[in-house]
């Protein structure tokens, strides 16, 4: 299956099951409770998005000054966006994913987890040959290491 059929799968999937749980809710409380506490979680959601986020958004830039390696503070940064996205998404299974991303000590464990994915993924496609470099923005022919000789210059003051 594709990559778009999947999405498309999972979209669905989890639309009906939170109508549902949403639904049971409303069926075991009344429609009140299930209206509270949606307003309550999206409140809390926003709340914890803009201090989190401001958090992340300092943290990159003390990063960005330092000269360090963002890597970390990007996929942090990333994965609170990530939050934002489900804590907007109305529903109950959204909400606690959501709310749960706007927690540093949650967060750090996964975005070391997709740190290593991506690095090995990078790493298993530079091996394979699978990137090409081009020498400009514009130009279609490969960059290629051996441009001739090299002249190694040093100059005296």
């Amino acid at each position: 299956m594709k990559l778009v059929g999947k999405i498309f799968l999972l979209f669905t999937i989890s639309t009906t099951v939170e109508i549902y749980l949403l639904l049971q809710l409303t069926r075991m409380t009344n429609i009140w409770v299930t209206l509270f506490l949606t307003i309550v979680s999206g409140m809390l959601g926003a709340y914890l998005v803009k201090r989190e986020g401001l958090k992340a958004f300092h943290q990159l830039g003390s990063v960005m000054r330092f000269e360090q390696e963002p890597a970390s503070t990007i996929i942090d940064s990333a994965l609170v966006l990530v939050g934002a996205a489900f804590l907007i998404t109305p529903g109950v299974i959204t909400d606690l994913i959501g709310i749960v991303l706007m927690f540093a000590s949650i967060r750090r464990p996964i975005g070391a987890y997709l740190q290593r994915r991506i690095l090995g993924a990078l790493e298993k496609k530079i091996s394979q040959g699978g990137f090409v470099f081009t020498s400009s923005r514009f130009s279609t022919t490969p960059f290629h290491k051996d441009r001739g000789s090299v002249i190694d210059i040093e100059v005296d003051k």
